[in-house]
């Protein structure tokens, strides 16, 4: 966490790592800087680390959080259901890139969350 914000200038909230990749979470307002111009930021730190590097926007609200975590996909409406989050798309496509791989992606987010807000569990429909 050192590193990166010494390289970027950007205010880092957590930092884990999942498999093959380095997830940040970014202070909000600080995404430019950790990104740095045209990408040369995280570039330098993913040659420097060895590691896919994934960078993601806190937000105090959960569907905006969970909104940055899978940017660039889209959906149409997620929605905060007493703790059981809905991600609505009716692209078939985004539907099975945020689910992944024996649930993989799913199984991701759903600890993401987790970690900041009360989540009991996230379905894509």
């Amino acid at each position: 966490m050192r590193l990166f914000s010494r390289d970027t200038g950007a205010l880092l909230r957590d930092c884990f790592e999942v498999e093959d990749a380095l997830y940040f979470i970014i202070e909000p307002g600080d995404m430019g800087k950790a990104i740095g111009k045209q990408g040369r930021v995280v570039k330098d730190l993913q040659f420097k680390l060895n590691k896919k590097i994934k960078l993601i926007e806190f937000n105090s609200d959960v569907t905006r959080f969970l909104s940055n975590a899978i940017y660039p996909l889209r959906v149409d409406q997620i929605t905060d259901e007493q703790g059981i989050i809905h991600l609505k798309s009716a692209d078939r496509t985004v539907k099975s890139q945020l689910i992944g791989r024996n649930a993989k992606n799913l199984n991701m987010l759903t600890n993401v969350a987790k970690r900041y807000f009360e989540v009991k569990e996230i379905k894509v429909e």
